[in-house]
């Protein structure tokens, strides 16, 4: 585990992907209690859909920030997909949906690629 000055001393891309990181194992290791109905694993289940919600909210208030550099497409995009993981934990929850678990994993990875490229300048969105 990183000390809290190695984690302030980190660039915040490197930061976000590490956090990104513990949430997907956090949603596997909910997904391996699937099907049990003790309350330990629906507790667990919950814990990791509600901390990537979390996450995800946090994500979308920084970029309104008005000191928050990232390129205004992104900020878009970033804003859009709290969007999209809200909705997915709403039914991942009602459900109690491994597969709806799944999709938040994958889009974790595929920001957490996005984080690992070099930056950009601004790119807009495909239409």
């Amino acid at each position: 585990m990183l000390s809290r000055e190695e984690l302030e001393a980190m660039p915040d891309r490197r930061r976000e992907y590490l956090l990104l990181d513990r949430l997907n194992e956090k949603l596997i290791a909910a997904k391996k209690g699937f099907g049990a109905t003790d309350p330990q694993s629906l507790a667990s289940f919950l814990d990791a859909v509600q901390h990537n919600r979390e996450v995800w909210n946090a994500f979308a208030l920084d970029v309104t920030h008005r000191d928050n550099s990232l390129p205004s497409a992104t900020k878009k995009l970033v804003a859009e997909l709290a969007v999209v993981v809200n909705g997915i934990s709403n039914v991942a929850i009602q459900q109690y949906s491994e597969t709806d678990v799944d999709f938040l994993a994958s889009i974790n990875r595929v920001v957490m690629e996005g984080l690992s490229l070099e930056p950009q300048s601004e790119v807009s969105p495909p239409t």
